[in-house]
């Protein structure tokens, strides 16, 4: 049986984050990854502006790739209204195809053990007694220490049990690479009825294009086609049919994700620390979701290295990493949900853009509160 320090299940922002700062400060990590690098994701791909100093300080450099800069949002409603903000520093857009190859190479360059195409299945243990973790292949591995960086849904969830699992999710995320699209320095946002489309520039001059719409709005105007419902939403929004045809679209289908869970999940399962997507979502309407993960990896590598200097016992491992975790994320996590169930109503939405036309602090306002704010970078 392999023993390590720390299991890092998911090889995503989060996961990734995590494994290169353990190993950079002399830990045992290995990393598994249930997929393999690189691949494409159903992801906004727009990163907030302290997602820079998270990768720099990993020796990542997004801006070294050509990652595009992104100044402002811009939201569009399906009337035409129309409402912009600068964004609080300069922001990112790169595909994660790109940031996950560059952050796989950095974990690997730093010591961690990379486990791609494994699939673990079962984890069994506590930190006082360690961990065990099976793998699909049949495998059998030993930590002292494990963190869930898996992302939204998996495997491992229904082997611990989550009670997030027991609520079907009314969500489907879209996403495509698009050419030809030339947007004003800025991350857009189009809202349609049951659903928005955002559009940010990332590497190379491409443009990704990402959906979230209820899985109801989809059945009904989709009628199990991506295509058909694309072309319904171009009749929602004046602005989305203007940039959509325009979009020289980069693969044969949509790229798609289903059951994409917004509700709290548990910080901590079975003495298992969770980070990124596995401890919580914020909409992506806020497009703050990049951040978090790679922040969440930074915290519960911060609490574990704490805990392996015997600065903190087992118990206070976990407590600790809930207590910061809510105080980093939580106020971000409800101002996004609150911003998403005013967008998704028409009635609400037309008199929220001409509140924040009349009111521009407002605007600001709501930006700062769902990210973090450097105010040397603002």
């Amino acid at each position: 049986m392999t023993q390590i320090d720390v299991a890092i299940i998911g090889g995503g922002l989060a996961g990734t984050r995590a494994a290169i700062q353990l190993a950079n400060s002399g830990y045992r990590v290995a990393l598994y990854e249930a997929g393999s690098y690189p691949q494409h994701k159903v992801c906004g791909e727009f990163m907030s502006p302290g997602c820079r100093t998270l990768l720099q300080d990993v020796g990542v450099d997004a801006d070294a790739v050509g990652a595009a800069q992104i100044g402002k949002t811009i939201i569009t409603a399906p009337n035409g209204a129309c409402w912009e903000e600068d964004l609080p520093g300069v922001a990112m857009g790169i595909s994660r195809f790109q940031l996950d190859t560059m952050l796989s190479a950095q974990a690997m360059l730093s010591g961690v053990d990379v486990r791609e195409k494994t699939t673990v299945t079962d984890i069994q243990g506590d930190l006082q007694r360690g961990f065990t973790l099976h793998t699909r292949k049949r495998e059998t591995f030993s930590a002292k220490v494990v963190i869930g960086a898996y992302g939204k849904r998996s495997t491992v969830d229904r082997s611990l049990k989550r009670d997030f699992l027991q609520t079907r999710q009314p969500f489907i995320g879209m996403k495509q690479h698009a050419r030809g699209l030339h947007l004003p320095n800025a991350v857009e946002l189009h809202i349609v009825p049951g659903g928005y489309c955002g559009m940010s520039h990332i590497e190379d001059g491409m443009t990704n294009i990402c959906m979230l719409v209820r899985e109801d709005t989809f059945r009904q105007h989709g009628q199990g086609s991506q295509e058909r419902f694309v072309e319904w939403m171009t009749t929602q929004n004046p602005v989305l049919a203007d940039r959509l045809s325009r979009a020289e679209l980069c693969f044969d289908k949509w790229l798609s994700i289903a059951q994409v869970p917004f509700m709290s999940k548990g910080l901590v399962q079975n003495d298992v620390l969770m980070a990124g997507d596995s401890a919580g979502m914020i909409t992506p309407l806020t497009g703050d979701g990049m951040e978090m993960a790679l922040a969440g990896g930074k915290l519960a590598a911060d609490c574990v290295d704490a805990y392996f200097a015997n600065a903190l016992s087992a118990q206070a491992l976990t407590t600790q990493y809930e207590t910061q975790w809510k105080q980093l994320f939580s106020r971000r996590v409800r101002m996004g949900r609150f911003l998403q169930f005013v967008m998704l109503r028409s009635h609400l939405l037309g008199w929220g853009l001409h509140l924040l036309n009349t009111l521009p602090s407002l605007g600001t306002f709501f930006i700062h509160q769902t990210r973090h704010v450097d105010l040397a970078e603002s």
